[in-house]
């Protein structure tokens, strides 16, 4: 498996992914290694290295420091020269079968090119198209559109099989016209909390998003709408938790700009064990995404019990729906409304019920056999 990061050290959703992914295959007596980006590399020097965690081999990928100006590039620039060694010595193994995660990757399209050229079958899943360098002046936007055709387009097109965690991303114009499967994130049995009970808001309504610090995510949106809410002197509290995409310092002064250091607080990147305390503190989750790949923001919220209110964009229309959180669209105006109506007890109890009803649907138990199933077709077409 090659993936872009690994936990602890994930910018969005699919560090966690990767490893649930690579762990099932683990422990089904597969001979797995993983080798994965870090983006906290700050040494151009850095070497890769190995360590065996249970009954996997992690390899740790030291990729190209990226300027603090550019975090919105992080895990997307190529290993440094003496971890590329390491990783030629890796590609040089005898595998059966190579799954590569992402597209935007200088990681994954190396290591794809090198697969083809070895002849070794793979699989590649798609997590979410780099948008986020078309808001960033024509050049940036100009050079996505070059490397998506020059270097992601073969390594989806060499694919043997390509899947995506949603149909929106199996459409994206960004990318060529591809045959895919859909295979949806999930959540593990103890992700479904049960307490506690947010049929009712506190007096002091929390509101919580769990987003990268980019524009993609639509933060300034909701700090607008807590704004508009404030004015109207309806008082609340927003807590943003997630790493800077390259916007938290304009969301930062927005906020303060806007009269809300006291209401709104970027509470940063948090460890996967503080997520359960998160939503158990929230009144409702607000996912306030102008792009998205998938969303598992959403579906742990929903899991959780959680009002969700939502843009629907991408990958959320897969599983929101009206019986299960409540769409806006992606604007302060549709927002303010929408919180409005996401601290209403009556509305809060039928999507609570409609969303614990979604969310066990999306149990890893019946999703990572089909990862299974795959790669090992994958292996038998090739080598049978």
């Amino acid at each position: 498996m090659i993936v872009p990061e690994w936990p602890p050290h994930v910018i969005g959703g699919g560090g966690h992914v990767f490893e649930a992914i690579a762990r099932h295959l683990a422990t089904l007596g597969h001979e797995v290694t993983v080798a994965h980006g870090d983006h906290t590399n700050r040494n151009l020097f850095a070497g890769a290295d190995v360590r065996v965690d249970g009954n996997l081999e992690i390899m740790r990928i030291p990729l190209i420091p990226v300027p603090p100006r550019f975090a919105w590039m992080s895990s997307t620039f190529p290993p440094t020269i003496p971890a590329l060694r390491g990783l030629g010595k890796l590609l040089k193994r005898p595998w059966h079968v190579g799954h590569l995660h992402g597209v935007g990757f200088m990681l994954i399209d190396l290591v794809a090119r090198g697969l083809r050229r070895r002849r070794i079958p793979y699989a590649l899943t798609i997590h979410g198209v780099p948008n986020s360098p078309l808001h960033r002046g024509r050049f940036a936007a100009a050079a996505l559109r070059i490397y998506l055709r020059h270097c992601a387009r073969p390594s989806l097109l060499g694919a043997n099989v390509v899947t995506a965690v949603s149909n929106e991303l199996l459409r994206d114009p960004l990318l060529p016209s591809i045959s895919g499967t859909v295979i949806p994130n999930g959540l593990a049995e103890g992700d479904f909390y049960q307490e506690p009970d947010h049929r009712a808001p506190r007096p002091l309504p929390k509101l919580v998003s769990i987003a990268r610090l980019t524009k993609n995510k639509g933060i300034d949106i909701a700090i607008a709408a807590v704004a508009e809410l404030t004015r109207r002197g309806i008082l609340c509290r927003y807590d943003v938790y997630g790493p800077d995409g390259g916007d938290e310092a304009e969301f930062r002064a927005l906020a303060a700009n806007l009269g809300l250091r006291d209401i709104v607080s970027f509470k940063g990147s948090f460890s996967p064990a503080a997520r359960a305390g998160i939503l158990a503190g929230a009144d409702l989750v607000l996912i306030p995404s102008r792009v998205e790949g998938f969303g598992i923001a959403a579906l742990e919220a929903l899991a959780a019990g959680v009002p969700v209110l939502s843009t629907r964009a991408g990958g959320l229309a897969d599983f929101l729906d009206d019986s299960n959180s409540i769409a806006v669209a992606p604007c302060s105006e549709s927002m303010v409304d929408g919180i409005l109506r996401g601290l209403d007890p009556r509305l809060r109890e039928k999507v609570i019920v409609g969303g614990r009803n979604t969310a066990n649907r999306f149990r890893w138990r019946t999703i990572l056999p089909r990862y299974d199933q795959m790669l090992h077709d994958i292996a038998r077409r090739d080598y049978n």
